[in-house]
């Protein structure tokens, strides 16, 4: 029932529930403890306070002292202090209006406000045996459609500081509550889970915990209060009145909205601990499921999905927005999720700027542990301090002693662009092993891509192959000061351009299938006869295109013009572009994150590839196994001239 007047209250307590010799009705004050709010029912002026205590279950509990007490209710009547019915209309709605003394008052830590937990009123009652009473219940549940779920914390040894709890000459014997405490390092890998007394072991492990919980159910807060010695939450959307910024109390209701999200979180310090505790808890929400919620921050999502970044590192912003809308059922943004891909892989490799500090460090520890590798370092404004990165270079010993012992005398060098927020180029010198299989030789990271950063590049490669480098046949994409470099370092040296990029530039102009398939004959022709005979055609078809063609030396890009020394055919830089195209996964991290992954990708690469070589049997590899049985069946139908 949602109303009942003092004399139905006494004649219910009195004739229904068998408490004849009933001397006078005591309760519990909202928002108080037992011996701070203890009242006695003496009036229907009591009433509105009483109905106040009502609990999730729609109980209300009374305490009924036993003895020969006259009614007073009656002599207040008679007397002429008539109590008016609209008295409990003028109070303040106690979800509306938050008084100072329900969060401020030093000697009410506990925040009892709508009902009284299971273990707490078992405690109550026993309490009470002090003060001679007996404890009843009422059921005012029935006709009730909307109760607000409310759950306090009781005053006990480690959570309070009342005087009247602490001195009351009516001690308890019961033991202190042992309250579930939250633990960071495995309570974050599962749903949380809010409950009355949840201990924490700080302020601010409790706001992150607070988040988490908003944003796995669906709702977005609003903190009222926000210190380090409470803090105060309730629904962003508890009702259509806008939230007044640095106000430490709610204001009074003007929107009309009939029924108010009651969601509540109050956790303050215990005393003389860092601990934090839940106070009160007011979990149900009446506002629906929140698609675009702000406390799912790019920060929230860095840490939350800190594990699924350090093995996918590679996933696509986009892949990512669609498994937080699946998982969190929340829409996010673009930009948001790319934050937070930048942020997980930051606290995943660390900050670039750190890096940069250590590049010296790292270079000697892979000199000392990977003894004949060559890792070095280049410094700008050296003379005026701070030094700036400039280059960083590097060939493992074993790649090197694997390329002069069995890899084919051709190497591809290529540039790639870094994504991360430091720019800059990736250099690679990639050759081939026996197998036809690519074989990352060294590699470095410059800031530009230009004559002097190549030419350093080439000297330092040049130095570590030197044993071999009368026979080597460098292959490149004529890329910006690569040419120049080849003609300073290795200008002896046999120089092939990549078949592809001559292709690319001249359709430009004489696009079209006719010029394709003339232009790939033209370039793959064993003779010098046959290759003029196309080059004929292309004149016939654009004077201007065979121009073009003939600009270029045959030496660098026709097959019949190669040199035999290097034994090989090939036209293409295919090996460095399929280098480069593995170290998509890296190239967005920090210069030493770059350098490591490509270490251990060779480390694992060269493990792998001889576990394979040592399954084959006979003399010859796979591949030239294969060229062989190939030509062998098209030789069959050949006849001797």
């Amino acid at each position: 029932m949602d109303e009942i007047c003092y004399f139905n209250l006494v004649d219910i307590v009195k004739n229904e529930l068998n408490y004849g010799d009933l001397g006078e009705i005591w309760f519990r004050r909202h928002g108080l403890s037992l011996f701070a709010g203890r009242k006695q029912l003496q009036s229907d002026q009591d009433i509105p306070l009483l109905m106040e205590t009502k609990d999730i279950n729609g109980y209300i509990i009374v305490y009924a002292i036993l003895g020969a007490a006259e009614v007073r209710g009656q002599e207040r009547i008679e007397g002429g202090e008539e109590s008016s019915g609209d008295e409990s209309d003028n109070e303040s709605d106690p979800d509306d209006v938050l008084s100072e003394g329900d969060l401020d008052d030093e000697d009410d830590d506990d925040l009892f406000t709508e009902n009284v937990d299971e273990e707490i009123s078992s405690i109550v009652h026993r309490g009470l045996k002090g003060l001679g009473g007996d404890s009843l219940a009422v059921n005012e549940n029935e006709g009730q459609d909307d109760i607000e779920h409310e759950y306090l914390v009781d005053n006990d040894a480690d959570l309070v500081s009342s005087e009247d709890e602490l001195h009351s000459e009516h001690d308890s014997d019961d033991e202190v509550i042992n309250y579930p405490v939250f633990n960071p390092n495995t309570d974050f890998q599962r749903p949380i889970e809010l409950s009355l007394g949840l201990k924490f072991p700080s302020v601010y492990i409790f706001r992150k915990a607070l988040r988490y919980h908003a944003v796995e159910n669906g709702y977005d807060y609003y903190l009222l209060h926000n210190g380090s010695e409470r803090v105060s939450v309730y629904c962003r959307h508890r009702c259509k009145c806008p939230w007044v910024k640095g106000r430490g109390k709610l204001g009074a209701c003007t929107c009309g909205e009939k029924k108010k999200c009651s969601y509540k979180v109050h956790a303050k310090k215990c005393s003389e601990k860092e601990t934090f505790q839940i106070r009160s808890l007011r979990l149900p929400h009446n506002c629906g499921w929140i698609d675009h919620n702000s406390k799912c921050t790019s920060l929230y999502l860095a840490e939350r999905y800190l594990d699924y970044w350090r093995l996918e590192s590679e996933t696509k912003v986009d892949t990512f927005q669609k498994k937080l809308l699946k998982e969190l059922g929340i829409e996010v943004g673009y930009y948001k999720a790319y934050y937070a891909k930048e942020k997980a892989l930051k606290m995943i490799y660390g900050e670039a700027d750190e890096q940069y500090k250590r590049v010296w460090d790292y270079a000697e520890t892979v000199k000392k542990h990977n003894e004949g590798s060559s890792v070095f370092v280049q410094l700008g404004n050296v003379e005026k301090p701070p030094p700036v990165f400039k280059r960083m270079y590097m060939c493992l010993d074993a790649c090197k002693k694997g390329f002069l012992a069995g890899c084919r005398p051709i190497i591809g060098v290529d540039g790639c662009h870094l994504k991360g927020s430091y720019p800059g180029q990736l250099l690679t010198a990639v050759s081939k092993d026996a197998n036809c299989n690519i074989y990352p030789l060294a590699w470095a990271i410059v800031k530009v891509e230009n004559r002097d950063s190549w030419t350093w590049f080439l000297d330092l490669l040049v130095k570590d192959i030197e044993p071999t480098l009368g026979n080597i046949t460098f292959m490149s994409n004529r890329q910006k000061g690569l040419v120049e470099a080849f003609a300073t370092v290795v200008p002896n040296a046999e120089i092939r351009y990549c078949c592809r990029h001559i292709w690319s530039n001249f359709k430009l102009n004489w696009a079209g299938e006719a010029y394709k398939q003339i232009f790939w004959k033209a370039a793959r022709a064993y003779t010098k006869e046959e290759f003029e005979e196309h080059m004929k055609e292309i004149k016939k078809m654009s004077v201007g295109a065979h121009a073009y063609l003939s600009d270029i030396p045959t030496k660098h890009w026709c097959r019949h013009a190669f040199n035999t020394r290097c034994k090989s055919s090939m036209m293409l830089n295919n090996c460095c572009e399929s280098f480069n195209n593995t170290l998509k996964k890296c190239r967005d991290k920090a210069v030493l994150s770059i350098m490591e992954w490509i270490r251990r990708y060779c480390m694992r690469r060269m493990f792998m590839k001889w576990e394979g070589a040592d399954k084959v049997e006979g003399n010859l590899m796979p591949a030239a196994l294969k060229q062989l049985n190939r030509a062998a069946k098209e030789s069959r139908n050949y006849q001797l001239l």
